[in-house]
């Protein structure tokens, strides 16, 4: 999968000129005014997979298209990111597709990419009380302790100039919610007077942004610098801390709404070879702390030792992509059968 980034910034990207044409585009397309983004319903896109091109749909909830069994009653739904919505994949090769397969329902999936658990849980609160499930899955990225303390992505992922999000910050230890700034198309005219509300509330900003001025990165180095930073993301207190309260706030939404909660932790192909090479993994205390919580499955365990870890993923380099069809399908094995373990089904 070729990705598109902005491999070197300079202080001209303080305040980078939007460009018309692509700010039209994202208005039509994935503007939320709420979330920062999210599909929009009777939408369809093609991407490179595996094997070939491939095409995904976006049915009339704003969920991705499930073939064969949405006629079927639901009683399971998934939220998270790109590899929630299972990107790179037709439809018919989804972990909610299969999972679908295994438990003969209907399994809604309202992943969106590049969320973080934060705007996954404000899009599972606004649309549960449509599409209430008695399971629903957080499907959680390990880079996601990154996307939560992010207020508007470009100081994180330079170049994503219309990457503005909500986020929860800790204040006395609790958590404080900070609304998406662009929460009026017509604020993107505004950006320089809302510049020191944006700085002010976005962790990344001193922390990375402002010393990768001139830094030139390829992509495998963009790749390398983003999971150090995961890696240490978890050890630094403002990071975690907000992350663990994120997961109490989905337990607490789990017993006001009556469902079941399930956090099911997809790790990268390079999160997986970095653990076989230091014989640990970097997110352990986060599975640590969560254990108590709630129901958590951690696919490191199920990757690590496959021998043929390429089949898994949808690009052959260390980064991976999302998961192919066959990393879809062991996903869905393994939230079905803990989920039948646990008499949920």
């Amino acid at each position: 999968m070729i990705k598109n980034f902005q491999n070197a910034i300079t202080e001209k990207d303080e305040l980078p000129i939007f460009d018309k044409i692509g700010l039209e585009k994202f208005f039509l397309d994935g503007y939320d005014s709420e979330l920062g983004w999210s599909r929009k319903p009777f939408t369809s896109g093609f991407e490179e997979g595996k094997y070939s091109t491939i095409m995904f749909r976006i049915d009339e909830k704003g969920a991705r298209f499930n073939p064969f069994y949405r006629e079927l009653q639901s009683r399971i739904s998934i939220y998270g990111d790109s590899f929630a919505m299972s990107r790179q994949v037709n439809d018919d090769e989804t972990i909610a597709y299969y999972l679908s397969e295994l438990t003969q329902t209907n399994v809604l999936n309202f992943g969106v990419g590049n969320y973080g658990i934060d705007q996954s849980l404000l899009r599972m609160r606004r649309e549960y009380e449509k599409n209430k499930t008695n399971i629903v899955i957080q499907a959680f990225v390990p880079e996601q302790i990154l996307r939560v303390v992010s207020y508007w992505k470009h100081y994180l992922e330079y170049g994503n100039h219309f990457g503005f999000k909500p986020r929860f910050e800790l204040e006395n230890n609790k958590l404080k919610f900070i609304p998406n700034i662009m929460n009026d198309k017509e604020k993107f005219n505004h950006l320089i007077e809302l510049l020191p509300e944006i700085k002010k509330h976005d962790y990344w900003y001193e922390r990375k942004f402002k010393k990768d001025f001139g830094v030139i990165y390829d992509f495998d180095q963009r790749m390398e610098s983003n999971l150090k930073w995961r890696v240490g993301s978890y050890k630094d207190e403002e990071c975690f801390k907000t992350l663990i309260a994120l997961i109490d706030l989905f337990k607490e939404d789990s017993r006001d709404k009556g469902f079941r909660p399930i956090l099911t932790v997809l790790p990268y192909k390079n999160d997986i070879l970095f653990s076989r090479e230091s014989n640990n993994s970097y997110y352990n205390n986060f599975i640590e702390e969560c254990r108590n919580k709630l129901t958590i499955l951690d696919l490191m365990e199920n990757f690590i030792n496959l021998d043929n870890l390429d089949l898994y993923f949808s690009d052959n380099t260390k980064y991976g992509g999302h998961y192919s069809k066959h990393g879809n399908k062991l996903v869905a094995k393994v939230i079905f059968d803990r989920l039948k373990k646990e008499g949920a089904l």
